[in-house]
């Protein structure tokens, strides 16, 4: 599964370029709008935008970024306009694109959501391909990617020369949630992260769970469970 889902990572990121070199059109060899749709999704800008690579030894670098949601990463246009890959990321300290902060750790690549004072909320956004082996889905369903809920159908058409990929597959775009406090530390948002960042703080914490449904699978959830937190 794992090969398969690298091998749909490459192939999206292949139509997203070959549709658009720079970006700066979609979809141009393709009649059928889902198709268009799905690509738009790959990238989280319509188009490159203007940004700056900040580096720990305190250089710094313009480039035209985007983040690229298939494989998580972080992409520039190089001299000849050709989407590339950033490298070594362990070097930068932070990535500004557009309005937006990114920050990497690990091997993951998050986005700032909040700007309170001490804790703030980081999301991860990805699209993981998900192969159904119902055979009765097969036969009736073309794949499907599916944005805030909503599915978007390919057409048959474009995929009818690989038989690998199974008409009811799935495009799922998924959002993981981390906290960092000021020392830039990540934790996976969860209720027991939350008591281990602000142990001097655990039974208002508590308290406040209690009182309140916070589900860390929401955006909106966490958010209002960092005001309380930074309020404190």
């Amino acid at each position: 599964m794992i090969d398969m889902r690298f091998a749909y990572a490459l192939f999206l990121c292949f139509l997203i370029q070959q549709n658009s070199f720079a970006q700066n059109s979609y979809a141009s060899k393709q009649t059928d709008e889902t198709l268009a749709q799905m690509a738009r999704s790959v990238y989280k800008y319509a188009e490159y935008q203007q940004g700056k690579l900040f580096y720990k030894d305190h250089t710094e670098n313009d480039a035209r970024l985007n983040y690229n949601r298939v494989l998580g990463k972080i992409f520039y246009l190089d001299r000849m306009g050709k989407p590339v890959m950033l490298e070594n990321p362990d070097a930068l300290a932070m990535i500004a694109i557009a309005k937006d902060t990114f920050y990497y750790f690990d091997t993951n690549c998050v986005i700032k959501t909040t700007h309170f004072v001490n804790a703030n909320l980081y999301e991860k956004q990805t699209i993981l391909y998900e192969e159904r082996n119902d055979a009765t889905m097969r036969s009736n369903l073309d794949p499907v990617i599916i944005t805030n809920g909503t599915g978007l159908p390919y057409s048959k058409e474009d995929f009818k020369t690989d038989n690998s990929l199974n008409k009811s597959s799935l495009f799922k775009i998924i959002n993981d949630y981390y906290i960092a406090d000021g020392s830039m530390k990540y934790f996976k948002a969860s209720k027991k992260n939350l008591f281990d960042l602000f142990s001097d703080q655990r039974e208002k914490i508590k308290e406040y769970l209690r009182q309140n449904e916070i589900n860390f699978n929401v955006e909106a959830d966490i958010v209002k469970a960092l005001q309380y937190i930074n309020s404190l």
